[in-house]
Order: C-alpha cells, then structure tokens, then sequence
C-alpha cells in the first residue's frame, strides 16, 4: 500500500519546516556571536590601565548618576549647560592608553556646536558637558556604554569597547 498523497505532503512540509528552523536557529546563533558588547561588561572605572600622560587618579573623580566620570580642572562662571541649550565647545579625546584620536585644539579649529540633549553627540559626550559654565575645563570619562561601544567610527583608531576621555572646554552658552 503506497502512502496517501496527503501523508507525503505532511512528510515534506514537516521535512521543509525542520529544515527552515534548524537554518533559522543557525542564523541567530551567528547574529548572537556577532556585534554587540562582550558579554563580561567593559572594564569598570577603576579597572582601566590609564596611561600617566592623561593624569587620571580614580579617586579625583566624581561618577555622575549618567555614569560618566568628571573632573572640572577649571572651573568657568556664569549660568550652568543645561539641556536645550546651544553649546560650543573645543576638546582633545583619546583612548585609555594615552593615544589622542581627535582635537578641535590642536590645531585649533572652529569649536563644535551642538544642542545639549539633542541627540548629535555621544551620550557620555553630551552628559559631561552638562553643568559646566563658560570658561571651564573639565575632563570626562566616558564607560563604552556611553560613548561608541562594540562599533566605534572606521579609521578612528579607537578600540571596540573602549572608554573615552575627553578634555572639554566650554566656550559659548546660547539659549
């Protein structure tokens, strides 16, 4: 006795489903594995090898409810960088092992302007302007989470998961 036609489609729909799922949870498994923060967390605050050159003693520093590190090396005057407001800034960034990746500084350029919570900037970048008066300096340390994670820019030279610090300098507040 042959098996009814209805048997045979049940058999390959059934052998077409396990094949599609079992591609399905290959695939996942490959997206899972790829991209992403390393599962162990980045290094904490304290446990990050800082390079002399960027004079970073842990216990200078304040962590702010964001998460990011700030120590103001220069303290401006005037009202305080709130959200909404347009900022201009010039800064010097570089990798925990003393490697500058950018300057507005050096040589000194135009100084970036953004709007504080707007969304154009990194978030630990934005966070550590936050409170800052004109004229102040203030260095900012920014956890991967905060700053580019797993993809940093191509050709930045900064590493996946790397904290940022930055050198801020708070040139203008425009309401």
């Amino acid at each position: 006795m042959s098996p009814s036609p209805h048997c045979k489609a049940s058999a390959s729909v059934t052998s077409y489903s396990l094949r599609t799922w079992a591609g399905r949870l290959v695939l996942l498994g490959i997206l899972a594995g790829c991209g992403g923060d390393d599962p162990t967390g980045p290094l904490r605050f304290d446990q990050v090898n800082w390079s002399a050159s960027l004079d970073v003693t842990p216990s200078r520093f304040q962590e702010l409810p964001t998460g990011v590190w700030v120590l103001d090396r220069q303290e401006g005057s005037g009202p305080a960088a709130s959200p909404g407001n347009r900022v201009r800034t010039h800064y010097r960034g570089w990798i925990p092992d003393g490697t500058r990746f950018d300057s507005s500084l050096d040589p000194v350029s135009e100084p970036l302007s953004f709007v504080l919570g707007g969304g154009q900037m990194i978030p630990g970048f934005d966070y550590g302007v936050r409170g800052m008066r004109v004229g102040g300096v203030r260095t900012v340390l920014i956890p991967p989470f905060l700053g580019y994670g797993a993809r940093p820019p191509g050709g930045s030279g900064i590493p996946a998961n790397s904290w940022l610090v930055f050198e801020i300098h708070l040139v203008e507040i425009a309401n």
